[in-house]
This record gives C-alpha cells, structure tokens and sequence, in this order.
C-alpha cells in the first residue's frame, strides 16, 4: 500500500481545482454521448 502524501492547505485546494477541471471535461464529454447535455444546458 502507499504511504499517504501530506500537503498543505493551499496545495490541497489548487489540486482539487485541478481534478474538478478535469471532471467537468469528462462528465461534458459524457453527457453529449448520451444526448442529456442540451437538455441540461437549455
């Protein structure tokens, strides 16, 4: 098993910034495949 990393505070928010990025990304892209984007969008 890993060894739990330890950051500080302004590391951990700009991290979750980055993975929310991301996340908006592949759940965008996974919503127009399954044509539910444009309903949520309009």
């Amino acid at each position: 098993m890993t060894k739990p990393l330890v950051i500080n505070r302004k590391n951990f928010i700009e991290m979750c910034q980055i993975v929310t990025e991301k996340d908006e990304v592949v759940f965008k892209d996974l919503f127009k495949k399954n044509g539910i984007f444009n309903r949520l969008a309009g």
